[in-house]
């Protein structure tokens, strides 16, 4: 049960898991990425052009998808998610994009408000390819602190799924060694039509 989770085990937890409890703020951006200089200017011209809010959210997208030079970028229509000041420890990054160069990271704070349009290009690199990014803020998600006092009952119960699932895993394992069951990768199987 829950209650029998001794605290010393909560705070133990709890330190090794900052990621779930001390979370920085996060940004989340469009980002138009050009490998020219002058292609990365005009973009720029374009998306300050447009002044009415709710327009200039659908023209960004539409230039995000257009224009982005790197295809995952452009899959993504640009949105770039959970953006912090730094690497956050612990948290699993998309394995789908690189990691953000320190440059692109700084600019997304440099935004004050939910739709701004960086007024500058930024120079940096996308994976292993140099360029520039033109910049919109979407959204803010302010800092997050959870005291243990806060999430102790929430990780008490987490203890006991974690032991739940491993007593379920060695027993699995024990019946398999027992009846002698071999497993075989599902790459592996062979399957018989009559």
């Amino acid at each position: 049960m829950a209650a029998d989770v001794p605290e010393a085990e909560v705070r133990a937890w709890d330190d090794a898991h900052p990621e779930r409890f001390h979370i920085p703020e996060r940004r989340r951006v469009r980002a138009i990425f050009s490998t020219d200089r002058r292609e990365a200017l005009e973009t720029l011209r374009l998306a300050t052009a447009v002044r009415q809010r709710a327009r200039a959210n659908v023209a960004f997208r539409r230039m995000a998808a257009e224009r982005n030079r790197d295809p995952a970028l452009q899959a993504l229509s640009g949105e770039l998610r959970n953006v912090t000041r730094a690497p956050m420890p612990g948290a699993t990054p998309d394995p789908a994009l690189p990691p953000l160069d320190p440059a692109l990271r700084a600019a997304v704070f440099e935004m004050a408000h939910e739709g701004d349009v960086l007024p500058r290009v930024v120079p940096g690199r996308w994976g292993t390819t140099e360029g520039f990014f033109v910049l919109r803020l979407v959204a803010r998600r302010p800092a997050v602190e959870r005291s243990l006092a806060d999430s102790a009952e929430w990780i008490r119960h987490r203890i006991v799924l974690e032991r739940r699932v491993a007593a379920e895993q060695a027993e699995v394992e024990r019946l398999r060694r027992a009846l002698r069951v071999t497993t075989v990768p599902a790459t592996q199987i062979v399957r018989f039509d009559p």
